[in-house]
């Protein structure tokens, strides 16, 4: 395991803070780790925990999982002023949860899931320069996320993958659409958009939700929209199977 540890000033030679390549079972906690290339960068590896760390100020992504990752657990890290927050590029069965993502600036945002099946679940992702939430996979669970505040016209959810499915939390007071979905199949539940975990009522600027497919072959279930001042949803898109509530 490496723990309590600081590590850094990897940066200069695009080394990682830490890389782990084809491991099994090793623990990362509690370590401050800043400076590097990636913060974490985990290659072909599995059952590997990411626990309680803070990884900020690195030039690459604060956690990167590749090439198969599988099964790896990302948990109560705070990490922040990077490039992308979590970027899960390969791999699935991993969970991210707990997680503060905040003010990165590639254009893979707070957290970018790439792979499939993988469970996201009660992050709190805000002033993320590019899409707070992005996910390009399929058979996702994302479960109690807010996602707001993000900056340069960026989405709060943005499902280009899927289908994948969202059950809780909640998109606010983003530069962009609070939640863009351009899949097939996807469902959304019991979710706020414009409106904070809280509550409060706070819009999206450029729109709360964007489809762009046939929502018949999606669902949602009890979703609360803002209608103000963006346009809330294209009423005209929607079918009675859809359930929505605004």
């Amino acid at each position: 395991s490496i723990s309590s540890c600081t590590i850094h000033s990897e940066q200069a030679w695009y080394g990682d803070g830490v890389y782990l390549n084809g491991a099994q079972g090793v623990t990362i906690a509690n370590n401050t780790i800043y400076s590097n290339g990636d913060g974490v960068s985990v290659s072909g590896s599995s059952k590997t925990i990411i626990s309680a760390n803070q990884i900020h100020d690195n030039a690459g992504n604060g956690i990167f999982l590749t090439v198969a990752s599988i099964q790896n657990s990302l948990i109560l890290n705070a990490i922040y002023n990077g490039a992308t927050g979590i970027d899960v590029a390969s791999g699935g069965q991993n969970v991210i949860a707990n997680n503060v993502i905040h003010d990165n600036t590639n254009d893979g945002g707070g957290i970018d899931v790439g792979s499939d099946g993988n469970t996201i679940l009660s992050n709190e992702v805000y002033s993320n320069e590019y899409e707070g939430i992005g996910i390009d996979g399929k058979y996702n669970l994302l479960i109690s996320n807010n996602s707001h505040g993000t900056t340069g016209s960026s989405d709060g959810f943005d499902l280009s993958g899927g289908p994948n499915t969202i059950i809780g939390g909640s998109a606010y007071s983003n530069t962009g659409d609070g939640l863009s979905i351009n899949n097939t199949g996807s469902v959304v539940a019991d979710f706020s958009v414009g409106y904070s975990s809280a509550g409060a009522a706070w819009p999206d600027s450029s729109g709360e939700v964007l489809l762009t497919f046939n929502p018949s072959q999606g669902k949602f279930v009890r979703v609360r929209i803002n209608p103000s001042p963006g346009p809330g949803i294209d009423a005209t898109m929607l079918t009675a199977g859809n359930g929505l509530i605004s």
